[in-house]
């Protein structure tokens, strides 16, 4: 099994890379990303980013939303990663009136393989401004907060979205094993 990391100007790519140990990965900046090199890989990860945000329409992530749409890959969106999916899918998305970053608990809403082995609810580490408000029929809820929608899955493809970073905090939290479950997921 072969990993794409696609790098969204993310400060926790250190993070990222260490949960990636063991797993053969490649690393590229989402300026570079096409359906092509995602068919090149089993699985791909949508890292966090700080840079830009996707609230609003912009240029800076439409290779990467284009690629997103047209991939039948196995993709797990963490963060920006998560909220390009859900932008992809017509979800409403909306800032906060808070940055919101430290640990907060997450409830199960859906049941999914990659809440496998989750409480009800579970500690999982934030680091975002931006929201998603609600999803359309593409996407299925899978848990909130007390902020809105933390994650998701497309109804029809093989995709994933946390708004949490589960490669963060693995002391506190237990998100990694949503990352750990979808890199055992069957390709």
């Amino acid at each position: 099994m072969k990993i794409l990391v696609v790098d969204n100007v993310t400060i926790g790519m250190h993070s990222l890379m260490e949960a990636l140990k063991g797993y053969p990965h490649d690393r590229i900046s989402y300026r570079q990303i096409t359906p092509a090199i995602l068919n090149r890989y089993d699985k791909v990860i949508l890292s966090g980013g700080h840079g830009f945000g996707v609230l609003h329409p912009n240029s800076k992530y439409k290779r990467e939303l284009d690629a997103v749409k047209k991939s039948r890959k196995p993709i797990l969106g963490v963060c920006l990663g998560f909220q390009l999916i859900c932008r992809a899918y017509g979800a409403e998305l909306g800032d906060i009136k808070r940055y919101e970053k430290g640990v907060l608990v997450v409830r199960k809403v859906g049941a999914d393989p990659l809440l496998k082995g989750l409480p009800a609810s579970f500690k999982v580490y934030e680091n975002h401004r931006h929201i998603v408000k609600k999803v359309d029929g593409k996407l299925v809820e899978l848990a909130v907060s007390k902020d809105g929608i933390e994650m998701v899955r497309h109804r029809t493809k093989p995709m994933w979205g946390t708004q949490f970073h589960p490669e963060k905090f693995v002391k506190r939290t237990i998100g990694r094993r949503v990352l750990y479950n979808f890199l055992e997921l069957k390709p």
